[in-house]
């Protein structure tokens, strides 16, 4: 095996939460619904 086992949610919990960044979220949603409230957003700084 080449990878060793991370516990996401046990890593996450060693850190303070002002410590931690927010790097994506998730929608649900119609796709032209998501689209327009995305459309002018940027993907990278």
């Amino acid at each position: 095996m080449c990878c060793s086992y991370v516990d996401n949610r046990a890593k996450v919990a060693e850190y303070k939460t002002d410590d931690l960044n927010l790097v994506g979220i998730g929608m649900i949603g119609k796709k032209n619904h998501i689209s327009r409230l995305t459309k002018r957003l940027s993907l990278h700084e």
